[in-house]
């Protein structure tokens, strides 16, 4: 097997990322930081990426991010975030408009460090 090879470097986060996942569209990625946000990025050409979207819903780290794909009532899909401040923020991925928060986890710690989404 060949060694991985470093594809690209982006900057956009200002502290260090805690989650990634792909998006349907165009080779592209949602990433999660401490830096208390969530990016969209888009590929613009072979091994070359632009920020495309910031959510910016939490007060502590974003641990965690998903892309949900088009629904019946969000046919551009749905970015869900996790965070440290308790509380998990869904988002249109068009509009870019915080849809619903939901609060107050209990448990270990009371932070969300991760979530699958089965739709």
């Amino acid at each position: 097997m060949k060694p991985f090879k470093l594809m690209c470097s982006l900057h956009g986060h200002t502290s260090d990322v805690k989650s990634l996942c792909t998006t349907k569209e165009n080779g592209g990625f949602a990433s999660a930081s401490r830096d208390l946000t969530a990016k969209l990025w888009k590929c613009i050409e072979n091994r070359s990426y632009c920020e495309e979207q910031t959510v910016n819903e939490h007060t502590k780290f974003v641990n965690s991010v998903a892309v949900i794909y088009s629904i019946a009532n969000y046919p551009n899909g749905l970015i869900v975030t996790g965070s440290n401040d308790q509380t998990i923020a869904i988002n249109d991925a068009q509009s870019r408009q915080l849809l619903c928060k939901l609060k107050e986890h209990e448990g270990a710690g009371k932070f969300i460090f991760s979530f699958f989404v089965f739709i």
